[in-house]
């Protein structure tokens, strides 16, 4: 992800007992100038924990 975008990223990671689930939600640019669209995408993932 470009540094740009990341400074306004949202992210949390809560621990599981055996796996920790990641969620990233970013504020989508505006694409055309003074028309905030309110757009986000989030992405989430669930990787096992390592030992």
């Amino acid at each position: 992800m470009s540094t740009w975008l990341a400074d306004s990223a949202s992210i949390t990671a809560p621990r599981g007992a055996d796996t920790v689930t990641a969620t990233v939600t970013v504020d989508i640019p505006e694409l055309i100038p003074f028309v905030d669209m309110g757009w986000q995408a989030t992405r989430t993932v669930t990787m096992p924990m390592d030992d």
